[in-house]
């Protein structure tokens, strides 16, 4: 990992098989005693133990009796969303992308799948905040229609992020398939909500950046840091995860420097699976920055013997989502102890 100026140690990883498969998306609720991960399910597999899948994708509910500390999860509910009464009967849930709303009454997710399916994003409507058990309604965006219509006739988003008050979206774009890179295989769009996390009053206001020109070759999940001004991406075909910093929080249009990519997950995930060909997925950091959580899963066929390689993998971080590089700007102690030192050099 080329991460001379911060550090990250490996802490624990959890295995969510046999149960449960392709681990994807991940998130978390605002005290962390709930996990959230999204899993991708394919036709023939059978959900053993609880029914028939039949390609069904869903949202899984893991309860942490410690905060944030995956090493204490244990199963809880499921939600199912691909469905013609949930995020529409065509919903595949892609590698990453997977947000509460601040107060935990709405849950996000985004759709790989672009031939024409009613959401590229999916909005959840929970009557409990934090509980998928309490889902009363569904609605969504497309990238291609509307206020939301990006310009480039793309719908397979992967990857979604918002600020801290919900005004503003982010989504990836990856038309990628079985390993081949696609025509627009890293995109980033920018969305203003008039009101904050009701994608209804979402509407694309002509920012974008093709991430390739930073150094992106993929993007299937991503996650700012508190302040906006770190952004972090998922990249499987590298087998790394990106640090950009931006010279605006929140701000797609603000200037971009690359601060270096993070690999070591890879293999922890092979000494963990004994495989060599899984892939990441997503990534999400704890309330503070202090720790980041990564999926990773493995696609080989229908069998689903050959696919129970889904895991999270939980580092401790050195300071504040420095993962690659430390940004003094997210780390409240040190621009603390930066402000002394200023006021005392006045004196």
């Amino acid at each position: 990992q080329t991460n001379s100026f911060a550090g990250a140690t490996f802490v624990s990883t959890i295995n969510n098989n046999p149960v449960d498969y392709m681990a994807t998306g991940i998130g978390f609720n605002k005290d962390g005693t709930q996990l959230i991960l999204g899993f991708q399910a394919i036709n023939k597999w059978t959900n053993h133990g609880q029914g028939d899948l039949g390609g069904k994708d869903y949202i899984r509910e893991m309860d942490l009796t410690t905060p944030f500390d995956i090493s204490t999860a244990t199963r809880g509910e499921r939600l199912l969303i691909h469905d013609s009464d949930a995020c529409g009967g065509s919903f595949q849930q892609p590698s990453g992308g997977m947000e509460f709303s601040s107060d935990g009454k709405k849950l996000f997710t985004t759709n790989a799948y672009g031939h024409n399916t009613p959401y590229d994003v999916c909005q959840i409507t929970l009557s409990t905040a934090y509980d998928i058990t309490s889902a009363s309604s569904y609605t969504g965006i497309k990238l291609n229609d509307g206020d939301t219509d990006v310009g480039l006739s793309l719908n397979e988003a992967q990857g979604l992020a918002f600020n801290e008050d919900g005004t503003k979206m982010f989504v990836g774009h990856n038309d990628s398939e079985s390993g081949t890179l696609g025509d627009y295989p890293a995109w980033l769009f920018e969305f203003d909500l008039s009101t904050g996390f009701d994608v209804e009053t979402a509407k694309y206001n002509n920012v974008s950046i093709n991430l390739t020109t930073v150094g992106v070759t993929e993007v299937v999940g991503i996650e700012f840091s508190k302040n906006g001004r770190s952004l972090f991406v998922a990249d499987p075909n590298q087998e790394v995860i990106h640090q950009i910093s931006l010279s605006k929080g929140f701000d797609l249009s603000s200037t971009f420097t690359v601060e270096g990519t993070f690999n070591d997950v890879v293999a922890v995930h092979d000494s963990a699976t004994g495989v060599t060909d899984a892939t990441l997925k997503d990534l999400s950091f704890n309330d503070d920055g202090s720790k980041v959580y990564i999926t990773m899963s493995r696609f080989s066929g229908a069998n689903p013997s050959n696919n129970r390689h889904s895991r999270v993998h939980e580092y401790d971080l050195d300071c504040p989502y420095g993962l690659v590089r430390c940004d003094p700007l997210n780390d409240k102690a040190l621009m603390g102890v930066i402000e002394a030192q200023m006021e005392l050099s006045k004196s």
